[in-house]
């Protein structure tokens, strides 16, 4: 029996991945699986903790304390006003953990997923974003801790808190750009995983996370002022505790390096993303 021959190629049926903005444009319409997500990362992320939730608020309001002693035996900061520096150091490490568990827990989201990446169709950007979003509940759940806390020591909260989600949306900004960037690095070289804890710890004394920028010798207080974390917990502050904003400079910095790490980070999510699925 003579096989009939056909000249044309032949076509691989499927699924056609979007370009750039066809994916953005999926992230934004996919609600539901979003929630979905957001919903199993907290579940897990709790599952097997004796106090579950309850780390968000202990892990920095520890932190805060033991700051407190060690500043106390060896000198005083200076805060505006009579702001307890217990509440200084409570406000900058609650969003320090934030920016820091997006950006580790971001950059471990693809390896972390790696069944849903390789055997299911979904946005893919979805995937850094559910920690995003993840972490933001915790934080939310800090910042309200930290306002009781602000209440029982009789610190006055004022109309600056209006200026508290935008502080939250800057940070949440920064550190999904960091996230896009890790996120496919990481998939395709496990090294990433391990230098990220380094340099979170490293930049943590490189911003005025537990020190007020006073501390920092005037000559050099316009370098703290480019890190764009410093934008973000000037703005915090202000909001919770009444304390100055943050600096013009600040929020340049921070404005060019977010928009760097989103719009870059949205290109190479894109450029890799193919390549990851092979790889995880």
């Amino acid at each position: 029996m003579t096989v009939p021959q056909n000249d044309q190629p032949l076509r691989r049926i499927g699924r056609e991945p979007p370009g750039l903005a066809g994916q953005i444009k999926e992230a934004m319409t996919a609600g539901g699986v979003l929630r979905g997500l957001v919903e199993r990362d907290f579940r897990l992320r709790y599952k097997q903790a004796i106090l579950g939730p309850a780390w968000v608020v202990l892990q920095p309001l520890l932190g805060a304390l033991v700051f407190t002693l060690v500043f106390s035996a060896v000198t005083r900061p200076h805060l505006a006003g009579e702001t307890p520096y217990v509440l200084f150091a409570f406000c900058g490490l609650l969003l320090w953990q934030y920016l820091a568990r997006v950006v580790t827990d971001g950059a471990a989201s693809l390896v972390v997923n790696a069944d849903l990446v390789a055997r299911l169709y979904i946005p893919r950007l979805l995937i850094p974003l559910t920690v995003t979003l993840s972490a933001s509940l915790d934080l939310l759940a800090g910042l309200v801790v930290l306002l009781a806390y602000c209440l029982l020591l009789g610190q006055p909260i004022g109309l600056n808190i209006l200026a508290l989600p935008l502080a939250i949306l800057m940070a949440g900004l920064l550190a999904f750009g960091l996230s896009l960037w890790m996120a496919p690095l990481e998939a395709l070289y496990r090294d990433v995983s391990r230098v990220i804890p380094v340099a979170v710890q490293l930049l943590m004394f490189l911003a005025p996370v537990v020190y007020p920028l006073s501390m920092v010798p005037e000559e050099w207080q316009w370098l703290v002022a480019l890190n764009p974390a410093t934008a973000i917990l000037d703005l915090g502050r202000h909001a919770v505790l009444g304390l100055p904003g943050p600096d013009p400079l600040g929020l340049v910095s921070w404005a060019v390096v977010t928009s760097i790490l989103v719009f870059g980070g949205l290109w190479l999510f894109r450029r890799l993303e193919d390549l990851v699925v092979e790889w995880v």
